[in-house]
């Protein structure tokens, strides 16, 4: 959020990289409980974004160009890792249609312990 300033970028780079900055940012915070993992597709959707702006947007410097290029590549590929799941959920809004979804027996099983 701060290369605009740093690399002399023109007004149209510069206001790319400061909606795409946050909106990355959002969505790596969102994805780092286990429950929401997926909100980490839509940073692979932002940096496609940004290596297409590479070509549509004119970048006045080259160094401006291979900093928002370099930053896409690490985005895309940061957010491709699969982590693992160490968790079972309820199985969301799936379970509502569910004869026996996985929360009623996971709640019986501790009624019955009990």
């Amino acid at each position: 959020m701060i290369s605009p300033t740093v690399l002399n970028m023109n007004q149209s780079t510069s206001d790319n990289n400061y909606i795409i900055g946050p909106l990355a940012i959002t969505f790596s915070v969102i994805s780092l409980w286990i429950i929401n993992r997926n909100a980490i597709k839509a940073n692979i959707i932002l940096g496609i974004w940004l290596l297409v702006a590479l070509f549509i947007l004119h970048f006045s410097e080259t160094i401006a160009f291979l900093s928002n290029g370099i930053c896409a590549v690490l985005l895309i590929l940061l957010s491709s890792i699969k982590r693992k799941t160490t968790e079972k959920f309820g199985g969301g809004w799936r379970s509502l249609f569910q004869h026996n979804p996985l929360h009623l027996r996971e709640a019986e099983k501790i009624s019955t312990n009990s």
